[in-house]
């Protein structure tokens, strides 16, 4: 094969050529048949392909504005929602960056989704975002900027404080420092205030396209509006004011004239001289000489009372005389001229709105003088007036006395009006110096403390209360909470703070509170709680004010839902004003149909201001024997509620009105169905004895037929709040009879509408015994000395770490743990004027049933001593010794009591029963040892009553 090709080139050359031409003829033919197919796709493709393009270029402009509209939301709610964990953390952040200019963040990107979604941003739009976003930093630089005196020491920090303030809702974070404080430090506040509001303006104008020729006819026309306005309203008032001085100038004219025409013994002082005689006499001949017409006396004007203005009441005009062409004469007045004038004195003595007994009198005197003309006017009023009182007798008219008729006015029973709030004194400014310097100083401080001691925690949160400032902390991951909880004194050294108090963890939140008392305290007023809506809008007519928590927050308390009250607390720390508290709130809340007040006072000082109100059901009790037997004629009332539901098939109060007020309605419409139909029948009265004798048998007949008797309306049952001021007194008065009826009414008187509010300054288990504690579920804690006392109260530490002067951990039924409340407060000031109010208002009816009840039901001496010498009675003689051994070994057990006083098992076990029913120790722990609740003092006191009782 190889020789051939090599003997014949010619032959391969040729082949090969033949295969070139046969190649570049099909490359020229493909090329040939491909150029129109590819200029027939181009045509056929280009509308699709475009159209592919656009509809692409919208999906993405639609997923892009799909994915800034779900940020803008998402930070919208971490904007505006609070939430916890980490959530917090965000949210934080973000005001603590953008303070409250961070709403604008979510509107700018809605803004920037709407236009994408449209088409593609354009430059103009961009510059316009970037104008928008400038003069959102530059308002939050001139907040900051005016907000801020000037910046002490590094602008770094300031730029710290402006984060914090961010974080606690009150400033422009941040952003509004970046520019803020680096001009505050070197320009000054007077020129950076100035030069940011000129930066402002500028970037204003150029966001809004407006021009200053623009700007000012934009100014210009509504100055030129009010301007015009000013002077019509003013040539108007002008004008009004003219003519009411005419009005006023003819009425002075016109009254001064009316005065000048009364009548002076039958003649008027602005008639002629001519002697018109309208009293006929004897003889024509024989005529008075009349007195000067210049002869008015004094007397005669009647005199305007200072407390009365005629104008208004609609009322009778009272004149001496109706008639203006009269004249009376007599013959006996001719030599008067130098005697005192004879005036109608008895009819201007009784002034009344009898318009017919005024008209007779003159007619009657026209009568006697006819018949006997020698007789003087003076003689004739005297008829006059016997008869006047003859008819009086008969028929009084009403006497013209203002006073009267405030009186009958206020002592109406249906009418209650509400005191005003101005009778309580508005919140008074307190300056609490810069809160964003103690708050940052404080947080630091405290986390500093707590790494000192190996404690890894940082700060989530500050609330800020009227006296208390929490410091939310979350601790590090490892970090027990006993860890914190046991730093309470340390922190407080450290802080130096008057009292610190841990809540860990803090209810609902994954933090720790740390409460540090505030410098300076904030005083809560009772008027802005008052005025609050959470009061106001509150439905039940039991609703009182408590004060503040420690975010700030009003907090109410509805005493028909807790549905009875224990307070307690040390002296002076704030249980009579809270109490205040409440019985003012019940005042503005609730009428006294609705709500009545039993009060229990043993100090007799502090609730005796509000005898007299008609709130209360009878005087306030203050003597510690009676007040056993108002808590008996309670406890008597409940059951004799509670039959009265039996009888009416209902289960509370609540059941019991709403059927009175379905009663009385379906008794109003059955009587007013009669009244109709009485009125649409025709009736004649009997004219002869004989129709006469028939009706009065029938009407007989009709009364010995049966008919049933007249329903008569329901009343509704008032709910009834018992108010104890000192329980602690009347438990050393009468301990059993106080201590049964507090027990019965705090376990069955919810549903009679009857509510217990109890205090006590004596904390200890002899006064709240673990009967009265488990029978009242909602408590209100101040500040007490010891824990032993706060447990106690509230089952649990706290109040022991309490600031005193109204600072209280309230308690309410179903709570997991004590609320922090700052009470309000209310001085005797205000409670006088608001009881003064309503005594004024409205006249206080005591029961007088009631009161001979609780009369009949109080103890005496005679009694107390017996009841108390059957207590002891009824005792272990072995009591005592076991109180004292066990209080003496600090806790109590049975085999305890058989070594120290050699006593069986059986008698050991009854005396540890005994006491914990007295609240001595502690409920049974298993193997452990009983806890003893009474102190070393408080058995002392015990001792000290009883050889006093003794």
């Amino acid at each position: 094969m190889a020789n051939d090709s090599k003997k014949n080139p010619t032959k391969k050359a040729s082949s090969s050529n033949k295969n070139t031409a046969t190649k570049s003829t099909k490359t020229t033919k493909n090329i040939q048949a491909s150029k129109p197919k590819t200029k027939r796709i181009t045509k056929a493709e280009k509308e699709r392909i475009k159209a592919e393009q656009e509809a692409a270029e919208r999906r993405r402009r639609r997923i892009k504005s799909i994915i800034i509209s779900g940020i803008a939301i998402l930070i919208f709610c971490l904007f505006i929602i609070r939430g916890d964990m980490f959530w917090t953390t965000v949210h934080s952040f973000i005001w603590g960056i953008f303070g409250f200019c961070g709403i604008l963040i979510p509107i700018l990107m809605i803004y920037i989704a709407y236009q994408s979604g449209k088409t593609d941003i354009p430059y103009r739009m961009n510059l316009r975002f970037f104008i928008a976003i400038s003069i959102a930093v530059l308002f939050t630089t001139a907040v900051y900027l005016f907000s801020h005196g000037k910046v002490e020491g590094n602008v770094f920090f300031a730029m710290g404080d402006a984060y914090i303030e961010g974080i606690n809702y009150c400033g422009g974070g941040l952003i509004s420092s970046i520019l803020g404080a680096p001009m505050m430090a070197f320009i000054g506040a007077t020129g950076s205030r100035i030069i940011i509001a000129v930066l402002l303006f500028i970037d204003i104008m150029i966001a809004s396209g407006a021009t200053i020729i623009g700007f000012i006819d934009f100014f210009k026309k509504p100055v030129e509006k009010v301007s015009t306005k000013v002077s019509s309203k003013f040539s108007e008032t002008k004008q009004e004011i003219s003519r009411q001085r005419a009005i006023r100038q003819e009425y002075q004219q016109a009254q001064k004239q009316e005065q000048q025409s009364f009548y002076i013994y039958g003649r008027r002082a602005d008639e002629s001289k001519t002697n018109h005689i309208d009293i006929p006499l004897g003889n024509d001949s024989e005529k008075p000489n009349m007195l000067p017409d210049d002869f008015i006396s004094e007397q005669y004007i009647p005199k305007q009372s200072n407390n009365f203005n005629a104008n208004d009441y609609d009322t009778p005009t009272i004149t001496t005389q109706k008639r203006k062409k009269r004249k009376k004469s007599n013959p006996d007045i001719e030599n008067q001229n130098n005697s005192e004038p004879i005036i109608y004195e008895s009819i201007q003595s009784e002034t009344t709105f009898d318009e017919n007994h005024e008209a007779g009198s003159f007619e009657e005197l026209d009568g006697i003088l006819s018949e006997k003309d020698n007789k003087t006017i003076a003689d004739a009023l005297k008829q006059i007036e016997k008869k006047k009182s003859k008819k009086k007798s008969v028929e009084e008219p009403i006497s013209f006395d203002i006073q009267n008729v405030s009186s009958e006015y206020l002592s109406n029973d249906s009418v209650y009006l509400k005191p005003p709030i101005t009778l309580l004194k508005p919140t008074p400014f307190t300056n609490e110096g810069d809160i964003a310097t103690e708050l940052n100083q404080n947080g630091s401080m405290l986390i500093e403390t707590l790494a000192s001691f190996g404690v890894k925690a940082s700060i989530v949160n500050i609330c800020r209360g009227p006296a208390v400032t929490r410091y939310e902390l979350q601790p590090a991951a490892g970090v027990k909470i006993s860890k914190i909880t046991n730093l309470a004194d340390d922190i407080a050294m450290n802080l130096a703070a008057v009292g610190v108090r841990i809540e860990a963890p803090i209810p609902g939140k994954a933090a720790v509170g740390v409460e540090v008392a505030n410098k300076v305290v904030s005083i809560v007023k009772m008027r802005e709680l008052i005025e609050s809506p959470e009061f106001n809008n509150a439905k039940s007519k039991l609703t009182v004010v408590l004060g503040r928590d420690i975010e700030g927050n009003i907090t109410i308390a509805d005493l028909a839902k807790m549905p009875h009250l224990l307070i307690a607390g040390s002296t002076g720390s704030g249980k009579s004003v809270c109490i205040n508290s409440m019985l003012i709130s019940l005042i503005y809340k609730s009428t006294p149909e609705e709500v009545k007040l039993l009060m229990i006072d043993p100090k007799v000082v502090e609730l005796g201001v509000y005898n007299g109100i008609p709130h209360l059901l009878v005087p306030v009790v203050t003597d510690p024997r009676k007040a056993a037997g108002a808590l008996n004629w309670a406890v008597n009332h409940m059951l004799e509620r509670y039959k009265l539901f039996a009888e009416n098939n209902v289960r509370d109060i609540r059941g019991y009105n709403a059927l009175v007020e379905r009663t009385n309605a379906e008794i109003d419409k059955e009587e007013t169905q009669i009244s109709d139909d009485e009125n649409s029948d025709e009736f004649e009265m009997p004219q002869t004895p004989e129709e006469r004798q028939i009706m009065d048998a029938a009407i007989s007949e009709t009364e010995n037929s049966g008919k049933p008797p007249k329903k008569e309306k329901l009343k509704k049952l008032e709910q009834i709040v018992i108010i104890i001021d000192e329980l602690a007194d009347l438990m050393m008065a009468a301990p059993n009879d106080v201590e049964n009826a507090i027990c019965r009414l705090a376990q069955m008187a919810r549903a009679a509408g009857m509510h217990l509010v109890i205090a006590t300054q004596r904390p200890s288990v002899d006064v709240i015994t673990g009967i009265i504690k488990a029978n009242i579920p909602s408590r209100i804690a101040f500040a007490v000395k010891s824990q032993i006392d706060s447990r106690t109260i509230l089952d649990s530490g706290g109040a022991d770490k309490l600031l005193g002067r109204g600072d209280m951990l309230f308690a309410p039924i179903g709570a997991s743990k004590p609320k922090r409340v700052q009470g309000c407060f209310v001085d005797d000031e205000e409670v006088e004027n608001v009881v003064e109010f309503i005594k004024n208002n409205r006249a206080c009816e005591y029961d007088e049933s009631i009161a001979q009840e609780i009369e009949n039901n109080s103890i005496t001496e005679n009694n107390s001593s017996k009841a108390i010498a059957d207590e002891d009675s009824d005792q272990d003689p072995m009591l005592e010794e076991a109180i004292k051994c066990v209080v003496e070994a600090g806790q109590a057990s049975t085999s305890l009591l058989q070594r120290r006083l050699r006593l069986g098992y059986a008698r050991a076990g009854r005396l540890i029963d005994e006491m914990e029913t007295m609240g001595i120790v502690g409920p049974h722990e298993g193997s452990k040892p009983r806890q003893v609740l009474l102190t070393q003092q408080q058995y002392m006191e015990r001792q000290m009553n009883r050889s006093d009782e003794n």
